[in-house]
């Protein structure tokens, strides 16, 4: 195992589930290499394990990453911020009592940013999920590519379209990581991440 690789155990479930996935698509695809005939064939799909064991650990970021947001998001406690803010929309203080107003209306828009910061990390995290899925349902496709091709008797060329297919997806999983930096910096950084970037 990685020593690198994050733990799914350590993951909320959300997010563990989808981890749980991409790392059981890591281990098909080493038991393909495993039940392999020694030869080309063998050797590419070694080769390509590499960029596998990559997908699989650019989901441990993101799934890190997301599970924070998902922490962020318990600690914003949004349903109590938006009971709140219906409580206190109808609070109004008479207009001529300025001061009184004044303090009503701060926090009336206090309570409007929290609830919008909520919601922004809800959205971003929740499509993080839906989009990892998807990208491990195509990792899962690959594997089953890789099954296919290494029973094949002659010719590589199956393997290089592969090796493309999973290169695109280290790329999206990167891209996907990357958009997940941005918004937990955006909202401070729901929890500080582990040593080694994750």
């Amino acid at each position: 195992r990685d020593a690198n690789a994050v733990d799914p155990l350590s993951l909320s479930v959300p997010w563990r589930s989808v981890l749980d996935d991409a790392q059981d698509a890591q281990r098909r695809f080493r038991e393909v290499i495993t039940g392999a005939a020694a030869g080309a064939i063998r050797s590419r799909l070694t080769a390509l394990s590499g960029r596998v064991d990559e997908a699989v650990s650019e989901a441990g970021r993101i799934a890190r990453r997301g599970d924070a947001l998902d922490e962020g998001l318990a600690r914003l406690a949004l349903d109590r911020v938006h009971r709140d803010l219906e409580w206190h929309a109808h609070q109004e203080p008479p207009a001529e009592n300025a001061s009184a107003h004044e303090s009503w209306a701060v926090t009336l828009k206090s309570l409007q940013a929290q609830a919008a910061s909520g919601e922004r990390i809800r959205t971003v995290a929740s499509g993080a999920r839906a989009r990892l899925r998807v990208l491990n349902a195509r990792l899962d496709e690959m594997v089953a590519r890789a099954v296919e091709l290494s029973l094949q008797t002659a010719g590589v060329g199956g393997l290089d379209q592969l090796g493309d297919d999973i290169a695109g997806l280290v790329d999206e999983m990167e891209a996907l990581r990357l958009g997940l930096e941005e918004a937990n910096a955006a909202t401070g950084g729901a929890r500080p991440m582990a040593a080694g970037g994750q």
